[in-house]
């Protein structure tokens, strides 16, 4: 993305932190000092919201932001101009729907202008920083890639069946490699899926690119690597947060997370501008089956002018930035996207020497999903921006990967011209025998 900035817009935010392999790590959320703290809300399902000065929040305390200062430009985020259509045209696809709002927003109104909502570690906490960063590591690790082909070619990763038994991460998800792009747009579901104690269930989109500076890309073939990569989304992380409610969560790395990376803002990473969403923040309303689908809206871009890369959400008070990535956290500079990615992940810790449980979406395979009475997740309305700054549907040779075929499934949602935005349905239900 060429001397600018990458957005990321999220309309709620996971406050937990993974690192660097070489920071410390604050995986639930932030003892902030007193002195930085200007309203504090406490709300129903147990979390503790601390509205802090906005030039005082942990990223900023890390020594490589000792001289940065907080950029508060751009205030509007960018998304596609689907407003006229997209409630009918979502409707159409997914049924009943409503937009997600995060719970201390219910409890307690908003931040004041000038601070920022962090998520207070709650009393007795006590997570292994080792532990937590070891499943983060793993959680964002790289996906197969299937060979170069037709549209929807399907990797299926060598970790499928009973003979790669062993701790891992699952994937159901699908990819697009038609940029170069300048960020993307999706409306994630919000579901409340079974997760053991130990794992985690990830739901996102993420923008990645190549650090290799002679590479030049090709509509349809994949990057020699994806290096730079930012994430959006939603994790159920009983391990780190305490319970098993999906917490908005944003993450980077510089190197496909083998050293360099960082989850929320425990960490040097994201710098957050927005007073009304909170990262690691849980939802008020989830997805029910035969109910109202619940999808919160997300984006990555970037924007002429800059050159960090920024993050948008939308909730049902609307569309906006959340914060953004500094340019000098990428040692080799993120100018471009080469591989816009959507879908599911589960950290399989393989328990008893079997399958994990741990549901991915709804926990409904898309092939089994009944639209009525047990839906498949769906990944809805995704759109691409490219390198002039319009956003287009992106909807040619789309791929998928699967990494357990049995366990979790996805499906492309077909090629409509007629409708917002491409969907991906995603998910499944694990279990002990999923994978024999």
């Amino acid at each position: 993305m060429a001397h600018a900035a990458v957005l990321l817009v999220i309309a709620m935010a996971l406050l937990a932190t993974a690192t660097t392999s070489s920071d410390a790590l604050s995986p639930a959320g932030h003892l902030m000092d007193p002195q930085d703290i200007k309203k504090t809300i406490k709300q129903n399902k147990g979390d503790v919201i601390d509205c802090v000065d906005i030039n005082r929040q942990p990223s900023l305390k890390h020594p490589l932001f000792r001289d940065h200062k907080v950029q508060l430009k751009p205030t509007r985020s960018w998304k596609p101009n689907l407003e006229a259509e997209e409630s009918s045209k979502l409707s159409s696809r997914v049924g009943a729907w409503q937009r997600a709002d995060q719970s201390w927003r219910r409890s307690g109104g908003s931040c004041p202008q000038g601070t920022v909502p962090i998520r207070r570690t709650p009393n007795g906490s006590a997570v292994d920083a080792a532990v937590a960063a070891d499943a983060i590591r793993r959680s964002f690790s790289p996906a197969p890639s299937p060979s170069a082909g037709a549209a929807g070619d399907q990797a299926v990763g060598p970790q499928d069946g009973a003979a790669a038994a062993g701790p891992r991460i699952e994937v159901a998800a699908s990819y697009a490699v038609n940029g170069p792009y300048h960020g993307a747009y999706a409306m994630l579901p919000v579901w409340k899926a079974h997760v053991e104690p130990k794992e985690a269930s990830h739901t996102y989109i993420h923008v990645a690119g190549t650090t290799n500076p002679t590479y030049v890309p090709f509509p349809g073939e994949d990057p020699p690597d994806l290096n730079n990569a930012v994430w959006v989304g939603l994790s159920q992380f009983p391990s780190m947060f305490g319970d098993d409610n999906p917490r908005l969560f944003v993450y980077y790395t510089t190197d496909n997370g083998q050293k360099h990376y960082c989850y929320n803002t425990g960490c040097a990473g994201f710098v957050q501008t927005s007073s009304r969403i909170a990262l690691g923040g849980t939802f008020a309303n989830f997805s029910a089956p035969g109910g109202s689908q619940i999808f919160l809206s997300v984006s990555i871009y970037k924007v002429r002018g800059w050159r960090a890369p920024v993050v948008g959400v939308g909730d049902g008070r609307g569309h906006e930035v959340l914060g953004y990535f500094p340019h000098f956290i990428f040692p080799r500079f993120f100018y471009e996207g080469l591989h816009n990615e959507m879908g599911g992940r589960v950290l399989n810790t393989w328990p008893q020497g079997r399958h994990t449980a741990t549901q991915m979406g709804s926990g409904v395979l898309p092939a089994a999903a009944d639209p009525q009475k047990s839906p498949a997740a769906v990944v809805a309305a995704y759109f691409a921006l490219n390198v002039t700054g319009h956003d287009f549907p992106d909807i040619a040779r789309k791929k998928t990967v699967v990494t357990a075929p049995g366990c979790y499934g996805v499906q492309l949602g077909g090629d409509d011209r007629s409708a917002q935005g491409f969907d991906t349905l995603f998910g499944g239900p694990g279990g002990p025998d999923c994978a024999s």
